[in-house]
């Protein structure tokens, strides 16, 4: 008797850990493999990520969880930043903050304006000789940096993914 129980415990233990295995790996964020004609070639996270992030805005900025993906293609290229905030609020917090900050008028961007897409509001930009677009979902900040010819589906194709997961 005394084995048996043993044995179901055992199996009951290790369905527990697959269980919080399986639960952690699909709540964990992930970049698209590829947006519009460009594939993810590169990317990063971590500490890595947060420094790079912190870098362009010349301040720490970053929160915990950072990703980044560089996206190459024969008709351009683009590179995504994720940040992941511990809660939606907090995501959108940011987010407000970046469009009070761009909306205003800086060296770097110009051209701001709302549109949206799939549903979703998204601030969009001109600069570096790119067309930046940002927006938030649930807890991630979204920040597409993209080539003018792939720009719009770009981002109809960073949207959809990021909403359909």
């Amino acid at each position: 008797m005394q084995i048996t129980r043993t044995r179901w415990l055992m199996v009951f233990g290790v369905m527990c850990v697959v269980a919080l295995i399986v639960v952690l790996w699909r709540d964990e964020p992930r970049l698209p493999s590829s947006i519009a004609t460009v594939e993810l070639k590169r990317s990063l996270k971590g500490a890595e990520a947060s420094a790079i992030i912190d870098r362009l805005h010349g301040k720490g900025v970053a929160p915990q969880s950072n990703l980044i993906g560089m996206y190459v293609g024969k008709t351009g290229g683009a590179v995504v930043y994720m940040s992941v905030y511990a809660s939606d609020t907090e995501a959108n917090n940011a987010l407000r903050k970046m469009r009070s900050r761009i909306s205003a008028g800086n060296t770097i961007f110009d051209q701001y304006s709302v549109t949206e897409v799939r549903g979703h509001q998204v601030s969009s930009c001109l600069g570096q000789g790119q067309v930046h677009y940002f927006f938030s979902h649930e807890k991630q900040l979204y920040w597409l940096a993209a080539d003018s010819g792939i720009a719009p589906k770009s981002v109809e194709d960073l949207v959809r993914t990021v909403t359909e997961q």
